[in-house]
């Protein structure tokens, strides 16, 4: 007797077809997109960590903070949660936020308050005694 094969699986097939479909929408909605801010009392927040690694190096992450103008984001900067004391400086006459000087752990930027220079890089200072500055940027999109 010869056994014939019958039809695949149906349910096998349709739920291999949904995993393909949704790994391909998955790598379509990453593609070229931000991470949304979290949300700190309402108000839509984009966190800077501030560290030190085991090789005794400054970091700050992300290097380049990306913030909505339309969407009022600001910046809270995390200071190796509360271990170090950071202090962020912006060049006064060129930068995205009504105050240039932002001092300690959770210190936070208020939202952009930028004119026509969409998109531009606003370099500031990462100081922390003892360690090298560093020199992150912000970009303020619409």
């Amino acid at each position: 007797m010869s056994e014939q094969a019958g039809p695949p699986n149906r349910v096998l097939v349709l739920g291999i077809a949904i995993v393909v479909v949704g790994f391909a929408a998955l790598l379509t909605s990453c593609a070229g997109t931000r991470t949304p801010p979290a949300m700190r009392g309402g108000k839509p927040t984009v966190t800077v960590h501030i560290w030190v690694d085991a090789s005794n190096n400054l970091h700050a992450n992300p290097q380049t903070a990306v913030v909505s103008l339309g969407a009022k984001e600001y910046i809270e900067w995390d200071c190796d949660n509360g271990k170090l004391a950071c202090t962020m400086d912006f060049d006064p006459s060129n930068h995205p936020f009504s105050g240039t000087h932002f001092v300690g752990h959770g210190a936070q930027s208020g939202a952009p308050s930028v004119g026509p220079d969409m998109n531009k890089r606003y370099k500031y200072k990462v100081i922390v005694q003892g360690y090298t500055a560093l020199d992150p940027d912000v970009i303020v999109e619409n």
